[in-house]
This record gives structure tokens, C-alpha cells and sequence, in this order.
């Protein structure tokens, strides 16, 4: 059941047709309310970083209200850097509203300490390439981008990791 929809018209349908169970949600599948664990796949994009050599690693997300994705990803950035040892750069981390992003992007690439991996969740790819050229970093050389979102395969011409989807899980 969506949390704006009226319950009572489905709960009679169910009580007219006899229906002896009900599994409710309170959102569709999708929702973080029923499935989804951002802290832990967060945790885990930071720990494959680290293993692979990263030590300066930025956060970028877009500030959500409903859902808190962006806040438990970053939960999950924090706990990945605290368990791999990594030092947390605050200049490097951050979030912004939709449409909004060049703030955060200036700040985390005008930096003197550049990163050289960057978890983002939201913030649109062109966005982040235009202040990598501005860097003059190169993505998969001196840069990893880790997309929270899933990538599919052969999705961008550009090396990025990504978690792999709830549903091989």
C-alpha cells in the first residue's frame, strides 16, 4: 500500500473476497523501508577502494528528505573509512539539492587535498566529468568513481565501480 493511498477500499476487497493473509508494505518493493541495506553496501564500496590503494576518498550525494538513501550511504562511508583506516578529509564530503550540485563539486575539487576516489549517489556523471577535466584528473588513472547506483555493463565508456543489484543477492 503507497502511504498517500485510502487503506479501507483494499482492506474490504480483501475481507469480501476472504482473503485469509495479508503481506503489507508500506511502500513498493523498491523502497528502502523493505529491502535495501545503503549503510552496508556503502561500507563496502569504501572497503574494495581501500584494498585497491585509495586513501583519499570524497563523498558527494544529493540531500534527500523522504527517503534518507543519501544519509545512510553516508553512514556507510564513515563506518568504510573507520574500519579500513582511512582519514576523513571534511572538505572532501558533503551533500546538495538537486540542480544544485556545483557548490559541493567546486569545494571537494578546488581542494589542496584531491581525492582520488569518489563515492556519489545522485549527483549527474556530467557534472563530476567537467570538474575532473577542470583538474585535469583522469578517470580510472589518478580518479575512481564509485556510483551508490548500480551500473550495468558497458553502461559508461568510463571505469566505475557500483554495488550489484538486491536482486543477485
Amino acid at each position: 500500500f503507497l502511504p498517500d493511498a485510502e487503506q479501507e477500499p483494499f482492506l474490504i476487497d480483501a475481507r469480501s473476497k476472504k482473503i485469509p493473509h495479508l503481506a503489507i508494505y508500506r511502500d513498493p518493493m523498491e523502497s528502502p523501508f523493505v529491502t535495501i541495506n545503503n549503510v552496508g553496501g556503502a561500507e563496502n564500496l569504501i572497503t574494495s577502494l581501500a584494498k585497491s590503494g585509495h586513501k583519499k576518498i570524497a563523498f558527494a550525494a544529493w540531500r534527500q528528505s523522504r527517503y534518507q538513501f543519501a544519509e545512510q550511504i553516508y553512514t556507510g562511508y564513515l563506518k568504510g573509512l573507520i574500519q579500513n583506516q582511512l582519514p576523513f578529509y571534511e572538505n572532501l564530503s558533503g551533500f546538495c539539492l538537486k540542480d544544485n550540485e556545483e557548490p559541493l563539486l567546486k569545494k571537494i575539487f578546488n581542494s589542496e587535498e584531491l581525492p582520488d576516489a569518489l563515492l556519489f549517489y545522485g549527483i549527474p556523471l556530467d557534472k563530476i566529468q567537467t570538474w575532473v577535466k577542470k583538474r585535469k584528473l583522469t578517470i580510472g588513472a589518478n580518479l575512481t568513481l564509485a556510483n551508490y547506483n548500480y551500473v550495468k555493463p558497458g553502461e559508461y565508456t568510463i571505469p566505475m565501480l557500483s554495488p550489484i543489484p538486491v536482486e543477485l543477492e
